[in-house]
């Protein structure tokens, strides 16, 4: 499937249509909204999944129409209490408030969006004298990556090594009643349906990071992580956020997508654009979104109002969604829509 719709800039609104872009292109996301039964919606006034979902009709609709995410954008301090509409924010921080936002509609058990992006990890930590070693595990969004610090890194492998790099540092140790030193280091315990990567272009100056930092078409988390062999650590890049401009309050965001035919094209706002790999890779990555290879088709269960069953999916079944019924069911819920012509530009 191409998904070739623009999305309206609704003043300094390119911050938002970069992460809507990238999640349209999503396929486990709009699977899993397209099959989660939310409808008829219990909230009073904004809800977050109907606009999602309602971003997903505009967008995958037949007609390649400019969509106009209003509700979202009006809504943008629901995202977060310091965003002010009309203000340059940033993606990523967008990013994280509405990855979270959506995770509260889904059980903790079996939870949708911690299946698709969440990064499962353990923090070691090993004392010298041997006495002492604490495993503490924790999950995010995505992997942020440092790329100044050494001034070495030159591209995202290096970026990655550093992360994950076993520190050596001196702490008092409760079992040999004295300071000692230990090493610290972080592992990746499951590796996620799709992977982001963060690049730290952004300091508290506001100022941005101009340094070139390279990255593939292919990712490899496997020497990052516990070592299983029994799942894909290999991932593909279907998405990257790129940023225009010298300070995040000024300039302007774009979002590169790959459809599934292999073609790159540039969303930019309601423009889009036919692109190509060598223009991709030749970008500043601000945000990068890898999409897992073999194992990446494994389906997120199917939530329902009881406990699922053991082999159901959001999927509902091993045949993909058909997203035209979808679209039907959706729009049926509210009625129809007006739309604009979007601007395509081979």
């Amino acid at each position: 499937m191409i998904l070739e719709a623009g999305i309206r800039n609704m003043h300094n609104s390119c911050f938002m249509n970069a992460i809507f872009q990238a999640f349209i292109h999503t396929p486990h996301l709009y699977h899993g909204l397209g099959n989660f039964q939310h409808r008829p919606c219990s909230h009073n006034g904004f809800c977050f999944m109907c606009a999602f979902q309602d971003l997903f009709i505009e967008a995958l609709s037949p007609s390649r129409s400019i969509v106009i995410p209003s509700k979202l954008f009006e809504n943008l301090k629901r995202f977060r209490s310091t965003f002010v509409k009309g203000h340059h924010e940033d993606p990523h921080e967008f990013m994280q408030s509405a990855l979270y936002h959506l995770r509260k509609y889904f059980p903790n058990f079996n939870n949708l969006i911690n299946q698709i992006f969440g990064v499962v990890f353990v923090n070691k930590l090993q004392c010298h004298c041997g006495c002492f070693a604490d495993d503490k595990f924790g999950t995010e969004f995505e992997l942020s990556l440092n790329i100044t610090v050494p001034d070495r890194i030159e591209n995202i492998q290096m970026a990655l090594n550093n992360y994950f790099e076993k520190v050596r540092v001196k702490r008092y140790c409760s079992f040999c009643k004295k300071y000692n030193f230990s090493d610290k280091w972080l592992l990746l315990t499951e590796p996620p349906l799709v992977a982001i990567i963060h690049l730290k272009r952004f300091g508290n100056n506001e100022w941005k990071i101009a340094k070139p930092v390279s990255f593939s078409m292919e990712l490899d988390l496997k020497p990052y992580s516990t070592g299983s062999d029994n799942v894909s650590w290999k991932y593909d890049l279907y998405a990257m956020v790129h940023h225009k401009g010298d300070v995040i309050a000024e300039g302007h965001f774009v979002c590169y997508v790959r459809s599934d035919t292999g073609q790159w094209y540039l969303m930019d706002d309601a423009v889009v654009i036919k692109a190509d790999e060598a223009e991709v890779l030749s970008k500043e990555a601000y945000l990068l979104f890898y999409l897992r290879k073999d194992g990446s088709h494994d389906k997120p269960k199917k939530e329902t109002n009881s406990k699922p069953k053991e082999k159901e999916n959001y999927f509902g079944s091993d045949t993909p969604i058909d997203l035209s019924n979808w679209l039907s069911l959706l729009a049926s819920s509210q009625g129809s829509s007006d739309y604009a012509v979007v601007w395509f530009i081979s």
